[in-house]
């Protein structure tokens, strides 16, 4: 299963490389800074929101025997039909200075990114919140913790441009806890009608995985432009002073490989052929 699950990954890997438009280009077409601060407020706001639904959704999903029991709905090909249903689900917020002023988080309506904005007009839709709720609940990550990390004023400047050919922007948090990746609309289907089911299901069994956590998919659309982003649990974050190499591994060797004397950069994200020369091979236990 983790092997089958790791292929769906390496599968979305695949789609990320190709988008319409690079994260890059799109950044700079919405006036960077303040694009920037309204991505970070849209997730802090659909948290908020979040918070307000009713748990006992959450507690049927993953207290159903089919999510207990991946065997059951995986391998023998039985539907999870409370978690399909929830898969397809999407809820669509307007943020505006006047709803941002309704909510309770007095944390949100304080933060200086937004005191300073003096007309916000945001359509943010949420894909799949109670299913991504329950990813986040199995690994303990609650709703205040994922808006204390993305209030726009914390997380100034900490755009960067992704090293991969898809040009994907990535947004990291003040306390290391999360990043935001640019992704395209094929990824979002992808992720909905191919990985999430599965995923639920898999980290509900094994939740000491490695695999990366996946904890919101999200669209906003400002001045008529959709721009569409994941919440990821940043696993590098706390520990990027101890890192000694980067790679990113596809599971391919085609163009995948970094040529040092070339592209030399301090700290350079390497790749699957640089890993096999340099590494040989990745250890883990049993257990692990």
């Amino acid at each position: 299963i983790e092997t089958s699950i790791n292929k769906n990954i390496g599968e979305l890997s695949e789609v990320l490389v190709k988008p319409k438009k690079s994260g890059y280009d799109q950044l700079q077409e919405a006036s960077n800074q303040h694009f920037l601060s309204n991505v970070y407020l849209s997730v802090a706001y659909c948290m908020e929101k979040n918070k307000m639904k009713d748990k006992n959704i959450i507690n049927d999903i993953l207290s159903n025997e089919e999510t207990k029991s991946i065997a059951s709905s995986s391998i023998s090909g039985e539907q999870n039909d409370l978690i399909k249903t929830y898969i397809t689900e999407t809820t669509q917020y307007k943020i505006t200075n006047t709803s941002i002023n309704e909510l309770q988080h007095s944390e949100i309506q304080n933060d200086a990114i937004v005191q300073n904005q003096e007309y916000i007009k945001i359509n943010c839709e949420e894909h799949a919140p109670i299913i991504f709720r329950c990813l986040r609940e199995i690994d303990g990550v609650n709703e205040d913790l994922v808006i204390s990390s993305c209030l726009p004023s914390l997380n100034k400047e900490l755009y960067e441009k992704s090293q991969g050919r898809s040009g994907s922007f990535f947004l990291g948090t003040h306390n290391k806890e999360f990043l935001i990746k640019s992704i395209n609309e094929k990824d979002i289907k992808f992720i909905k009608e191919k990985l999430l089911k599965r995923v639920t299901e898999f980290f509900y069994q094994h939740k000491q995985s490695i695999i990366s956590r996946l904890y919101g998919v999200y669209t906003i659309k400002i001045n008529s432009q959709a721009y569409h982003f994941i919440l990821m649990k940043d696993v590098c974050g706390m520990f990027q002073q101890n890192i000694i190499s980067k790679y990113d591994l596809k599971g391919s060797q085609l163009n995948r490989d970094v040529d040092l004397e070339i592209d030399h950069v301090e700290k350079q994200v390497l790749k699957d052929i640089n890993f096999k020369q340099n590494e040989g091979a990745l250890r883990l236990r049993v257990n692990d």
